[in-house]
């Protein structure tokens, strides 16, 4: 799936930050400076790539396919060369070659509605006898190199299945899916924030979702189409960023520009050409970087960690220590944050605690049903079973999908036969 990422001090733990004894500073003295938009040369400086020439860095081929893939020679790659043009790049991205045309062909009838189209597609997609699919949240790839290796994240089936719905005649979108914050460790100081896309189909019966993971995919989810753009931009971050972890700086740093190119206004792309300006050591271009994610979103905590980080490694600590209160104050305010320590504190068996992480993000926010559904696998747990009745009532009454609504029934039924 897309992600954001940022990287903090190793006295973090995932998204949980101390609890810093500054309250009267967070209301006073200790708001954040507003930034400013960069000039023009400040932005050409640290989109112009002269730092990694600078440092010898070399302009670097494409990826080597993972193993057993090595003698794939398909039209395209799932990276881009240096000299390619951005609309080039971004058509690569949901280019066919034959046997993705040809599968189409045998598998779906041109002729037929659009309903039954899209339904043959995805059965010869989904079947382990035809393709078969394995997901991987760590591998993003172009629609062509999808099909041949049948694995991928989120985005790398989204890119292949439009490709492929669009050969077909469907008219498919992308959709970007806003799951709650899911994050992951990938090293002791670099934390992954997960995104979420999938495809939307319009067909004679009706608008249709097409998810790798339809299980979990919740209809209570706010989501959006958007554009092929946007789509390709996720891309391009999220190769960045996977190059990034393989230290092929300037790799990283092509495809974070194409991305920044594609859609400047995104906040997080920034924020992830700082964290890889960091990484090389380049502070200064780091600290523009920064500064333009919090100037177009004055709010966004991944850009305010970095810069308290790098702020610490630049000595600069009064800066440093602004920032982190303002990450402490606003992410205690987060109904989500708290919603995933209640899970963290619950996993612990530290009942109490997960209660009040869970009663605060209620508070916070009361239209979850997952909010409420853990409220009462906490209470459960402590032998609450009336008020675990309660809550579940209320995950069932707030959720519109009717498996999940009919799950949530199940579970109450259990609860009142005890």
């Amino acid at each position: 799936m897309p992600w954001g990422w940022w990287e903090e001090r190793v006295i973090y733990k995932l998204s949980r930050l101390a609890v810093m004894a500054a309250w009267l500073l967070l209301l006073g003295c200790a708001s954040v400076p507003p930034q400013s938009s960069l000039s023009v040369a400040e932005r050409d400086r640290i989109l112009s790539g002269s730092a990694f020439v600078a440092d010898g860095a070399k302009p670097q081929s494409g990826d080597a396919i993972s193993a057993g893939a090595a003698e794939y020679v398909g039209a395209v790659s799932s990276d881009l060369s240096p000299a390619t043009d951005i609309d080039t790049m971004s058509q690569q991205v949901l280019a066919l070659n034959d046997d993705m045309r040809l599968f189409v062909d045998l598998y779906v009838d041109k002729d037929s509605n659009t309903a039954t189209r899209l339904r043959d597609l995805l059965q010869a997609i989904f079947h382990s006898g035809t393709m078969g699919l394995e997901y991987d949240p760590l591998k993003t790839f172009n629609a062509a190199d999808t099909f041949f290796l049948q694995q991928g994240n989120c985005l790398s089936f989204t890119n292949m299945f439009v490709a492929l719905g669009r050969e077909a005649g469907l008219k498919v979108s992308f959709n970007e899916v806003s799951v709650p914050p899911t994050w992951d460790m990938h090293s002791a100081s670099t934390h992954v924030y997960y995104r979420h896309m999938n495809a939307v189909v319009q067909t004679s019966r009706g608008r249709h979702i097409v998810d790798l993971n339809m299980e979990n995919y919740d209809v209570d989810y706010p989501q959006r189409r958007v554009s092929d753009e946007y789509a390709m931009a996720q891309f391009f971050n999220n190769r960045a960023m996977e190059l990034l972890f393989e230290e092929r700086w300037q790799a990283s740093f092509q495809h974070l520009r194409a991305a920044i190119e594609l859609e400047p206004e995104q906040t997080f792309l920034w924020g992830n050409l700082g964290s890889l300006y960091r990484r090389i050591g380049h502070f200064d271009e780091a600290e523009l970087a920064f500064r333009q994610a919090l100037s177009l979103d004055s709010r966004n905590l991944m850009a305010m960690s970095n810069l308290s980080r790098l702020y610490r490694q630049m000595d600069r600590i009064a800066e440093a220590e602004i920032y982190d209160q303002k990450v402490v104050y606003h992410r205690k305010k987060n109904p989500y944050y708290r919603y995933h320590q209640a899970q963290e504190a619950l996993q612990a068996r530290q009942l109490d605690i997960a209660q009040g992480h869970i009663k605060a993000a209620i508070l916070a926010y009361d239209k979850d049903h997952r909010f409420y559904f853990l409220a009462a696998r906490i209470d459960t747990a402590m032998g609450n079973r009336s008020r675990a009745q309660r809550y579940l009532q209320r995950a069932a009454d707030l959720t519109r999908d009717t498996e999940q609504k009919a799950r949530y029934n199940r579970k109450l039924d259990l609860l009142a036969a005890r």
